[in-house]
């Protein structure tokens, strides 16, 4: 999984066991290195999706919604995972990347 065990982060910060709550508890670079591969899996869920089913309009954006859902309700974790940001953002990425870095841009400066 992660680099960071979700147990010790569970409880804290907000109490989630997402990236946002590890900046909250340990910083930004422990953040980015755990939401980069979260947010790697929605972007390669919605491409991989669009590949295989071609005639399925929604293919893409189903398959993303599957890892936010998943990231979200954490069976391991009795359905109280993290809150899906960092797979959300991999979802915009993969759907429209000038949408990706204009809210990145107004997140960085809101």
């Amino acid at each position: 999984m992660h680099c960071i065990s979700l147990q010790r982060l569970h409880g804290r910060g907000c109490g989630k066991a997402g990236a946002t709550n590890v900046t909250l508890v340990i910083g930004k670079l422990a953040s980015l290195i755990c939401a980069l591969p979260d947010i790697f899996k929605s972007y390669a869920s919605y491409k991989l999706a669009k590949l295989l089913f071609t005639l399925l309009p929604y293919a893409g954006i189903l398959a993303s919604a599957a890892c936010i859902f998943g990231h979200i309700f954490l069976f391991r974790m009795n359905f109280s995972g993290g809150k899906g940001l960092a797979h959300m953002g991999g979802m915009i990425l993969a759907y429209n990347w000038h949408l990706f870095l204009i809210l990145l841009a107004v997140e960085r400066h809101g």
